[in-house]
């Protein structure tokens, strides 16, 4: 099985969300549009390795379906591998990246009504 090396794109995405966090008061729109543009990206680059992550997962299954007398033996011993590991991990990944891009989409928009309503 090959593991899933994701730990330099979850190094730029820990960044960005630490640079968010830390920042969030003083964030300008452009700031809050350029962190959202790069989530995005690192949402996409999740997103193939999740895929990657169900195909490895899938192919487990699979190996230990052959040995099992029932599926649900199968689903409860595929479980435990490192596969579900992996994918459970990247689809906590993913979901998080894209609540973190809506959440910021939100902040734009009450900044960008706040500097109406100053005008």
């Amino acid at each position: 099985m090959e593991n899933i090396n994701v730990l330099g794109t979850q190094k730029d995405a820990k960044t960005i969300i630490d640079n968010i966090k830390n920042n969030l008061d003083v964030l300008t729109p452009r700031e809050i549009s350029d962190y959202t543009v790069h989530l995005a990206v690192e949402f996409g680059k999740f997103g193939q390795d999740l895929a990657q992550a169900d195909f490895e997962y899938a192919k487990k299954w699979l190996e230990l379906r052959a040995i099992c007398e029932t599926d649900k033996q199968a689903e409860m011993k595929a479980k435990a591998t490192v596969e579900y590991h992996n994918k459970k991990k990247l689809e906590y990944v993913v979901k998080g990246l894209k609540e973190t891009i809506q959440a910021l989409k939100k902040r734009q928009a009450v900044l960008s009504d706040e500097a109406k309503n100053q005008y």
